[in-house]
């Protein structure tokens, strides 16, 4: 059994408490899903499923779509056709089935 009256050896192990408490608390608090890379090519309104904004705790602020055949695609909604976009098909709030980034891919 550990000898707890070191105090060198508890010091060490609440240390090492602390810093995976704090380490798996700080991840409960990331986003979700995050665009770091937008598309430099507009989607026909037609081949759009759906599209939803990003988490809003992500540095960029960006939109996903996902086309018919089941592709996402980041988008700046600043952008026109984005705009344009939105404005055809609307702005969704629905949330993923999994917790991963996505990327523009062309």
């Amino acid at each position: 059994m550990l000898n707890l009256k070191s105090p060198i050896i508890l010091t060490t192990c609440l240390l090492l408490l602390s810093a995976f408490a704090l380490q798996t608390y700080a991840n409960t608090f990331n986003p979700e899903e995050c665009c770091f890379k937008f598309l430099s090519n507009s989607i026909p309104a037609r081949r759009v499923k759906l599209i939803r904004p990003t988490d809003p705790l992500c540095p960029m602020e960006g939109v996903i779509i996902r086309v018919k055949k089941g592709n996402e695609y980041c988008a700046d909604p600043s952008q026109e056709w984005v705009k344009q976009l939105i404005e055809v098909k609307g702005l969704k709030s629905t949330k993923r089935e999994n917790n991963t980034t996505v990327t523009a891919s062309q």
